[in-house]
């Protein structure tokens, strides 16, 4: 990744069997110390770092949201079930294409239930939705 000038600020080097990874701006503390850095929709997608991270150490993730503001997290429940939330972390309305794993029943739990593959949720909102593998795709 580049700042604003062309200067490289994100570099990956291989090392070994993996990568070595250099972040040279203190993301963290511009973006808390910069209350609207995530809601202007010019801003760059800060998200996209720790996404390079989380795919290098192999992390997968069950769904995904289209949408910059909308957030998802995922919790286990037990072997067969998660609970996903869907943060809008804007002040205004929002939807987002959400990708859901093949073969998991969805229930909704709290907010507007996903029609087409769109969840829709109001300013600094969220929803919450399980996900359970059906019997006959437990291995």
């Amino acid at each position: 990744g580049r700042d604003e000038s062309g200067e490289g600020v994100f570099f990956k080097h291989s090392y070994g069997k993996g990568y070595i990874y250099l972040l040279t701006l203190p993301l963290e503390a511009f973006l808390a110390e910069n209350p609207r850095a995530f809601h202007d929709a010019n801003a760059p997608e800060y998200d996209l770092v720790y996404r390079e991270l989380a795919s290098c150490a192999g992390v997968k993730k069950l769904c995904d949201s289209s949408n910059r503001f909308v957030l998802l997290t995922e919790h286990r429940i037990d072997e067969n079930s998660f609970y996903v939330f869907a943060i809008n972390y804007h002040n205004a309305p929002m939807e987002t294409a959400i990708s859901l794993p093949e073969g998991y029943a969805v229930e909704r739990i709290y907010g507007e239930a996903i029609e087409g593959g769109i969840l829709k949720l109001p300013p600094n909102d969220g929803a919450l939705i399980k996900l359970t593998k059906p019997s006959s795709a437990l291995s």
